[in-house]
């Protein structure tokens, strides 16, 4: 019975040490080696973070004040809405299109879908579940629940 028990051993790990790749351990850096790139890490993370603060600062602020949350402060900034980008009109390519006939907007306006309007709500109920309701113009509704529990 031990003989079995040592063949069966021999069967079952055999392929696993033929199969084996040797792969050489990398060097292990040294305590300086590990802290001079730990800090440079750092100091990285450190400058991408302050090169973001800038960027967003440098946006003129309507107003400003902060939130106090115990622990951590939150600065809350209201800014101006970006200012869209012109172009010069003589940077805008036309495309060099022929005149639509008449004949071809009556077809596109009879091939176009007929548009509808539709109302779409969810209510969640103290994260415990979702109702989603969903009236069309007719309004009539379906309701359905989300219960993210289930």
């Amino acid at each position: 019975m031990k003989l079995h028990k040592i063949l069966l051993a021999f069967v079952l790990f055999t392929p696993v040490f033929l199969l084996a790749e040797t792969r050489e351990v990398s060097e292990v850096p040294t305590r300086a080696q590990a802290d001079a790139a730990i800090a440079a890490e750092m100091q990285a993370k450190e400058a991408r973070e302050a090169e973001r603060k800038a960027s967003i600062e440098a946006v003129p602020a309507l107003e400003e004040w902060d939130v106090d949350h115990g622990d951590r402060t939150t600065i809350l900034r209201r800014v101006a809405p970006p200012i869209p980008q012109t172009q010069d009109a003589s940077q805008i390519a036309l495309p060099e299109s022929e005149a639509w006939t008449e004949a071809q907007i009556a077809a596109w306006i009879a091939e176009r879908p007929t548009s509808r309007t539709l109302n779409l709500s969810a209510t969640v109920y103290d994260n415990t579940f979702t109702r989603i309701t969903w009236r069309d113009e007719n309004r009539v509704e379906w309701i359905a629940r989300y219960d993210p529990m289930t």
